[in-house]
């Protein structure tokens, strides 16, 4: 995902990489923040959950 503007648009996907207990983890504060629309400007067709963009992490 980057921002342009006021807009969010996707940029692919990542392999998570995550052990069980992370993954639980984040779950349970992802889980509140479940959203019903898509963020994106363009719609984007796979099935996904949608989260409020409220965690930051960086991943490399």
């Amino acid at each position: 995902m980057s921002a342009r503007d006021d807009e969010l648009i996707y940029a692919g996907k990542v392999d998570y990489g995550f052990d069980k207990a992370s993954v639980v983890d984040l779950h349970k504060r992802l889980t509140p923040q479940i959203g019903k629309t898509q963020p994106y400007t363009n719609r984007i067709e796979h099935k996904t959950i949608w989260v409020a963009p409220k965690l930051i992490v960086e991943i490399e």
